[in-house]
């Protein structure tokens, strides 16, 4: 197995994602080695993206609309970020100006009907404390992200297929 592939059920730091569109992160607690303060803090909501009252996915016909909010913590190493979300390890990416560009592992997602293993790609538009960047009033932060299935051995999920979600929120601190 690749290294950057995540078992979640050995990790008790795991987003799991619920191919009834449902996203959400597992709250165990984790070890930090040292106490990390973000350069920027957004309270974001992720939903399902729907077209034409329809889902943006090619992986189910149907399905449930998802909507969560998350806190999403960005770390900055001059162009390159690392992204947490409600306090663990999430993504990496690179960022320019107001935009960010991420992706996640590849995540393991193991169920009685086989096993999934997916990987979230974002892009997004945010601004700190100081405003500026090309976003709707009352919003810090929009953007993408793709959820691609890369690996599926469940019935009816063909590998490949993908989930569209939209990222929108709200700065808190930091930036």
């Amino acid at each position: 197995m690749p290294a950057s592939i995540l078992r979640l059920a050995a990790h008790p730091c795991r987003r799991l994602f619920g191919f009834g569109l449902v996203l959400s992160l597992g709250l165990g607690a984790c070890a930090k080695e040292e106490e990390r303060v973000p350069d920027g803090v957004w309270d974001v909501t992720v939903e399902s993206r729907v077209v034409d009252n329809s889902l943006a996915t090619d992986c189910v016909a149907t399905g449930a609309v998802y909507s969560k909010k998350y806190r999403y913590e960005l770390y900055f190493d001059g162009e390159t970020a690392e992204v947490e979300i409600d306090g663990e390890a999430f993504a990496r990416g690179s960022r320019s100006g107001c935009s960010l560009s991420y992706v996640s592992a590849i995540w393991l997602e193991e169920r009685e009907e086989g096993d999934l293993r997916w990987q979230i790609t974002g892009n997004s538009t945010y601004e700190g404390e100081i405003s500026g960047c090309d976003l709707p009033e009352n919003l810090d932060w929009q953007g993408d992200e793709l959820i691609e299935i890369v690996e599926s051995t469940v019935p009816g999920i063909p590998t490949g297929c993908t989930y569209e979600m939209v990222t929108r929120g709200t700065w808190v601190s930091g930036g």
